[in-house]
């Protein structure tokens, strides 16, 4: 099937079906008929060839257990690792589990200790934090570097703290969420040589890694570690739940290329309980969307959401205030990260862009506490974000007219 902006322009009322988005907005967000821009969750529909798959699979009528092996499925990964992003992975190297969470969790637990520290940068993924606090390991969280050219690593910085520190394990995310930076080999370099100065793993979270918008080249964590001879001490996340929208199919996985690494995670995998296999429908979608189909899909899914950010960007650069917007360069992901700059006194950003009807998530959700900031979710038909456009412009203007 050919995707044409048509397909994304499609508006799917999702209410009633059980998805967080519109069903569990209410214990976040307060107010009726909000759009909601939070969670990172498109609003586009699945591929046709899944949505037909999934079909066809139901009117069998009997749900039971899934195969008990997902091995004969480890080929998908592989063969779209080495068409979309050039690394060569081995099939054993390839381990399923319920999201690409499933892999950093794993990895926190078997890395470090109780009391032992795990490093992340700010501002980081929520889920992040959470895994390492619940665990009673230590959060070490130093800031990226933000100034006029966007976001980066110091990396003077981080050979410090790693000689100063304890650090057991980096949690990497690689493109970056939320701040949409998308690695260059070099940065790459310069991290991965300083992690291995100190024989600190990474684990790096590539489940943004399809969406990479124009003018930029995902290159994954462990190619360039393996240049260096360190992959055997990365291990590599990811899903096709944020790529193909289908998060309620749990199809996560992780790739490890060392055998003592392979070791120390099975083990951690054990204790939790956490089996290789995965649902009948992860399987189903596996084999659909992992495809030159689905590859076609991801391409025209890019260039729509990139059309987003463009006409998000435009609309904030036209208000009388814009010198106080700063919107990140979005390299990579669906998600835009918008800092405002001097605006009058304001509750929490979430609960005053609720007031104006729209659910977006703000920086205390990331961690983030070095100016304020909204993530606005770009992954949905232009109607749709026409209509949070001018809710979030509403808002802007009652916050900056009280300035």
């Amino acid at each position: 099937m050919e995707y044409t902006k048509d397909y994304f322009d499609q508006v799917t009322d999702r209410t009633g079906t059980h998805c967080a988005k519109y069903d569990s907005m209410g214990m976040f967000f307060p107010g009726d008929n909000l759009v909601p821009m939070w969670i990172a969750d498109m609003e586009f529909r699945c591929p046709q060839e899944l949505i037909e798959a999934v079909r066809k699979r139901t009117e069998c009528g009997i749900y039971g257990y899934p195969e008990l092996s997902g091995t004969a499925y480890h080929h998908f990964v592989v063969d779209w690792q080495r068409e979309r992003n050039g690394i060569e992975y081995a099939e054993d190297d390839v381990f399923f589990g319920e999201s690409a969470l499933t892999g950093v969790k794993l990895a926190i637990h078997a890395l470090a200790k109780e009391g032992e520290e795990v490093l992340m940068f700010l501002p980081t993924y929520g889920y992040f934090h959470k895994y390492v606090v619940n665990m009673g390991r230590v959060p070490v969280m130093p800031h990226l570097v933000h100034d006029e050219n966007g976001y980066s690593i110091d990396f003077d910085a981080l050979d410090a703290t790693l000689a100063e520190h304890d650090i057991k394990l980096l949690i990497f995310c690689s493109p970056f969420n939320p701040v949409g930076r998308v690695w260059t080999e070099e940065e790459l370099t310069k991290l991965i040589t300083i992690c291995q100065k100190h024989g600190v793993p990474i684990v790096s979270d590539e489940v943004h890694s399809d969406f990479i918008m124009p003018g930029h080249t995902f290159i994954p964590t462990a190619s360039v570690a393996r240049k260096l001879g360190y992959d055997q001490n990365v291990i590599t996340t990811s899903s096709i739940s944020k790529t193909f929208n289908c998060a309620g199919i749990n199809a996560g996985y992780y790739i490890i290329h060392g055998e003592e690494m392979k070791a120390k995670i099975a083990a951690s995998a054990t204790f939790f309980d956490a089996s290789e296999m995965l649902g009948g429908f992860s399987y189903l979608a596996l084999e659909q969307v992992y495809t030159e189909n689905g590859s076609k899909y991801v391409d025209a899914l890019c260039s729509y959401v990139y059309d987003n950010y463009r006409y998000l960007c435009d609309r904030l650069a036209a208000l009388p205030f814009a010198d106080e917007i700063v919107v990140s360069d979005m390299q990579g992901t669906y998600l835009a990260w918008i800092q405002f700059k001097n605006y009058g006194e304001a509750e929490r950003l979430t609960y005053e862009f609720c007031k104006h009807g729209v659910a977006l998530e703000d920086d205390e959700e990331f961690f983030e506490d070095e100016g304020h900031f909204i993530r606005f979710n770009l992954a949905a038909p232009r109607s749709v974000i026409e209509q949070a456009v001018e809710r979030t412009e509403a808002c802007l203007k009652a916050l900056y007219s009280a300035a």
